[in-house]
């Protein structure tokens, strides 16, 4: 979606909107096979070369294209020779106010035709996150930044599910947000429940749901998404981590609760309370901080917390590492390991 609205600008800056009837020709470069790839140049070339019977400017938008980069069709003979005669086609010079616009998925930034496209005219580039771990916090500003381009609403726990459940590259973003805001409406505001009825879960996801089955205290559904988990092969120690790091926000905000140290506002909580010298403890955990947690997250963990004792999450954390300690010496089958795990820890 940021690809193409980035794309739609440029051609609008190009022509306007009332010509580009008469005066736009979109290619597709989504080929298949070579045969596909090597017919899409051409009709680009054609169009380029084409002269508007109005005499005004003419835009070719080579859309989506999939043959500038690593892959089967592109690394066919024909095509490696087209795409090289392209490049020589765009270094020579387009005729007079005529103007090419290219998308593609990827583009090889070491090959010839790159380099011909920066030197001849501009790029934009839509970078790909890799890393979901080291990127969330650029993935909720990208996402802000898609909203407010899309002009619509989304409440913090849609964001922080949407995030979670969407793998972490813009263009998987950008598509899934697009399906949410036509699936809403006229509704206004994108809620969790959208999230969680239309984006599609990755394995990060079904973690986050098991995550918050163990703070919400529901054995059946905890149960559930620890085998779908299994399924996919997930490492049992990467479970494991998962649960303690919720158990220990858990103890933190139970000991917040009985030290009086939150202040509530409807569903929203904050470490108003906190005296300096915690919030200076806290403060050393940087970005993972409970103080910076926003208000509703951080309500969603003391409410979380109420459901369990200070004496209940210190047996908690007990088991976790028996588990884990039977887990790396290898007593019993891992998965059963941490299924037992799982049952003692929301046991009544």
């Amino acid at each position: 979606m940021a690809v193409s609205r980035k794309a739609k600008e440029v051609i609008d800056s190009l022509i306007s909107p009332a010509e580009q009837a008469l005066s736009l020709d979109s290619v597709d470069g989504m080929a298949a096979n070579a045969d596909a790839a090597l017919s899409a140049l051409e009709r680009v070339k054609s169009g380029i070369q084409t002269v508007n019977m109005f005499g005004e400017a003419r835009v070719v938008w080579l859309k989506d294209a999939s043959f500038f980069s690593a892959n089967r069709t592109a690394e066919s003979k024909a095509v490696t020779e087209a795409v090289a005669s392209f490049s020589e086609f765009i270094k020579k010079g387009l005729p007079k106010e005529n103007h090419l616009v290219i998308t593609a998925m990827k583009v090889d930034k070491r090959s010839v035709f790159f380099k011909t496209c920066s030197v001849a005219g501009k790029h934009f580039e839509f970078a790909v996150m890799d890393n979901p771990f080291k990127s969330k916090g650029e993935a909720e500003r990208l996402l802000g930044e898609l909203i407010d381009q899309a002009g619509v609403k989304m409440s913090y726990d849609a964001r922080e599910l949407f995030v979670s459940r969407v793998a972490l590259n813009t263009r998987m973003m950008s598509s899934e947000l697009e399906k949410l805001i036509t699936y809403i409406g006229d509704a206004g505001e994108i809620v969790q429940e959208d999230v969680r009825a239309l984006s599609s879960e990755s394995k990060e996801t079904v973690i986050f749901d098991l995550e918050d089955a163990i703070g919400r205290r529901d054995l059946a559904r905890a149960l559930k998404i620890f085998r779908q988990l299994d399924k996919q092969n997930e490492s049992m120690i990467g479970v494991v981590m998962r649960i303690e790091d919720r158990i220990r926000t858990l103890m933190l905000y139970r000991e917040a609760l009985d030290s009086n140290w939150l202040t509530q506002g409807g569903s929203n909580v904050t470490w108003d309370r906190a005296p300096a010298d915690v919030k200076a403890i806290l403060d050393k955990f940087g970005d993972k901080s409970p103080v910076k947690h926003h208000p509703f997250r951080a309500g969603l963990f003391a409410s979380q917390a109420t459901l369990y004792t200070s004496g209940k999450l210190r047996k908690c954390h007990r088991l976790i590492a028996g588990a884990r300690e039977r887990l790396v010496s290898s007593g019993g089958t891992p998965s059963g390991t941490v299924e037992v795990l799982i049952c003692k820890i929301l046991a009544k």
